[in-house]
């Protein structure tokens, strides 16, 4: 217990980046509370308790369809909420971040089509009928989002960059149409991010729209591997090319030794998520992530939340879980985290 004390006051004082982090997953249940009682969005918890405990994983999902019927509640609060909500949950997010988790870069991923509550893309482009690339709501939120991040670093030595985000589940129609919006907003995005399904056959449908988003000069990062064996991690840097700077998750990477040399040789970067990986069912166990294999073999890795909300952790509490239950060592955790400074795609596109 001495240990574990001394390590969480040591993790407290260390300031952090947080390269893999979603928006929708990471807005504060006291965000949500807050906006239930003023009306914002129909929920009917009792109590924050009960908010909390509905909202924040405790044990492995059985599948998928559990996990996205979890994620719904937080889609609710950007559908029922509007932009006014989207403003309140990111500021407090950063905010949070800031003075509770002493992070000091954060790059936010987000997928505009979830937070509208559009589900089928090619239906979605059909009903423009060309007379916009994508409906207007996507920047009603962008707008509210810079806001967020304005208001929430204000004044803080602090660094946020925000990342467009391809469900891949909702088709590739999907993919031009987040390139046209990243196209629209770029001065204030810093990458492009693919995430959901990441089968081959996905994977390959996507490749115009990454190369579209590269042709921006975003760079990618792509959630490969975290399902999948290592085949599909070698798929998307074969289909995606070096525009593909980091892998988000990449669990099965070390299945491959040469995908490992290979991502040695190209600098790619392992955002790794220990806590989302175990609660996704990837990993059997928090002690079974193979984050210490993955530095022994010399990849470039970094530790994220991914969900924070969702999976009821702060990065503070992941870097514990490094440190108590992975038995990472504090030199280690130093030394990712300044991968993960070197890794981040922040340049001159922040809210300071």
């Amino acid at each position: 217990m001495k240990t574990e004390e001394s390590n969480r006051q040591w993790v407290t004082r260390q300031p952090k980046a947080d390269l893999h982090r979603h928006i929708e997953g990471g807005v504060r249940p006291e965000t949500i509370w807050r906006l239930q009682t003023e009306g914002k969005v129909g929920f009917r918890f009792s109590s924050l308790s009960a908010l909390k405990k509905k909202v924040s994983l405790s044990r492995p999902v059985k599948d998928w369809h559990e996990f996205f019927n979890d994620f719904g509640i937080f889609q609710r609060v950007f559908t029922e909420g509007g932009p006014k909500a989207t403003l309140a949950a990111v500021r407090e997010e950063v905010e949070h971040a800031a003075e509770q988790e002493n992070i000091d870069l954060l790059e936010l991923r987000f997928s505009p089509q979830f937070m509208n509550g559009d589900v089928d893309a090619e239906q979605l482009r059909r009903s423009l009928k060309g007379r916009a690339e994508y409906p207007s709501a996507w920047d009603d939120h962008m707008e509210a989002i810079i806001q967020g991040c304005v208001a929430g670093s204000l004044g803080r030595d602090m660094k946020v960059g925000l990342m467009p985000l391809v469900s891949r589940n909702y088709g590739p129609a999907s993919g031009m149409m987040t390139v046209a919006f990243a196209r629209r907003w770029r001065p204030h995005v810093v990458g492009f991010d693919f995430a959901a399904d990441e089968s081959k056959s996905m994977t390959t449908q996507f490749a115009e729209s990454a190369a579209a988003a590269h042709q921006l000069g975003l760079p990618l990062t792509v959630h490969t591997g975290e399902g999948y064996s290592s085949d599909y991690i070698t798929h998307t840097l074969d289909t995606y090319g070096s525009a593909v700077r980091r892998l988000g998750h990449a669990v099965t990477v070390l299945d491959d030794p040469e995908l490992v040399r290979r991502c040695r040789r190209d600098g790619i970067t392992v955002e790794c998520c220990p806590t989302s990986n175990y609660l996704m069912g990837t990993i059997p166990s928090l002690r079974a992530h193979p984050l210490p294999r993955m530095i022994a073999s010399g990849l470039r890795v970094c530790v994220n939340t991914d969900d924070p909300s969702l999976f009821g952790l702060t990065l503070n509490q992941e870097w514990e879980n490094c440190l108590n239950s992975i038995h990472l060592s504090r030199p280690q955790l130093l030394r990712m985290n300044a991968t993960a400074r070197a890794s981040s795609f922040i340049t001159a596109n922040s809210f300071q």
